[in-house]
């Protein structure tokens, strides 16, 4: 693969180093909701299991849901979909473990349901975005006990380019078999926390998609934290202030809050304690 860019590079070095080590690896595919190039879906078979399929034969189901495929040397379109990540929604990540497909399928699937301090949760950890928040939010004594199930894993960033986490390996039996998953309320705060900025992102794809088309998808969540960061201590607290945040620093550049043309629009937004109802009575007050 002369061709392979940067990241695929960074994975294929990461691969080497696992299979030198006598582990298998395998890439955890996330088709839900993507559109773009990168999406690559092999077909299930003998080194390919679609990690829903213990729990639902809707082919509507499956269609979404997430693949665990194994990687071998000679894998060039699990390469060059790495390649084609974008850094705001990427939707492969790799794990190098000791486990077999099917014993690694298992292991997986007893993570994907959690409680949440009383409430079940679909434990979505097969998006880069969520195994890198878990990874760097879990302490020493839950993540033995969450991520048992590599020994390392491959991870596209925020930034375009990947980080290497390192796990706690996979033990001959799981600690978590018989119990189910929990999380605490402080946990959860902190993972809430942590997804701030992709939900605001996601607020702006959904309504907005192509003003957020027009920032280098590298720098969308950098901008959508920084914009989060301003809002909250300014005191606006609601998901839409945040996303209407945003959307005027990618109109009008990230520190818009200090231009003099939009003082009177915050200072009624501080009185409404509401930045999107601020905005709205400006706009009808211009029309």
């Amino acid at each position: 693969m002369n061709n392979a860019g940067p990241l695929a590079k960074s994975a294929m070095r990461w691969c080497e180093e696992a299979w030198a080590q006598g582990l298998s690896v395998y890439a955890v595919l996330d088709p839900a909701g993507r559109d773009h190039p990168s999406a690559y879906r092999p077909k299930t078979g003998p080194s390919c299991i679609n990690l829903f399929s213990r729990r639902s034969g809707d082919p509507e189901v499956l269609a979404i849901t997430p693949l665990l495929a194994a990687v071998e040397a000679d894998d060039a379109k699990v390469f060059a979909a790495i390649d084609r990540q974008r850094a705001d929604e990427p939707d492969l990540l790799l794990l190098a473990s000791s486990l077999g497909l099917e014993a690694l399928a298992d292991r997986l699937d007893r993570r994907t349901n959690a409680d949440a301090d009383g409430l079940d949760m679909l434990l979505r950890w097969w998006d880069a975005r969520i195994f890198s928040m878990l990874a760097d939010l879990l302490n020493p004594e839950r993540r033995a006990l969450v991520l048992c199930f590599a020994s390392s894993a491959w991870v596209p960033d925020r930034q375009g380019g990947s980080r290497v986490i390192p796990l706690p390996g996979a033990p001959a039996a799981d600690p978590l078999a018989p119990e189910a998953l929990r999380f605490t309320a402080d946990e959860l705060d902190l993972m809430t926390l942590h997804t701030e900025p992709d939900a605001i992102l996601g607020m702006l794809r959904d309504e907005q998609p192509q003003l957020l088309s027009t920032v280098p998808h590298t720098e969308r969540h950098g901008l959508a934290r920084q914009q989060l960061h301003e809002s909250s201590r300014r005191g606006f607290a609601a998901p839409r202030d945040h996303a209407l945040a945003l959307a005027l620093a990618i109109e009008h550049g990230p520190h818009w809050w200090e231009a003099p043309a939009w003082a009177g629009l915050l200072r009624t937004a501080q009185e409404k304690k509401s930045l999107l109802d601020a905005y709205l009575n400006h706009v009808e007050g211009v029309q």
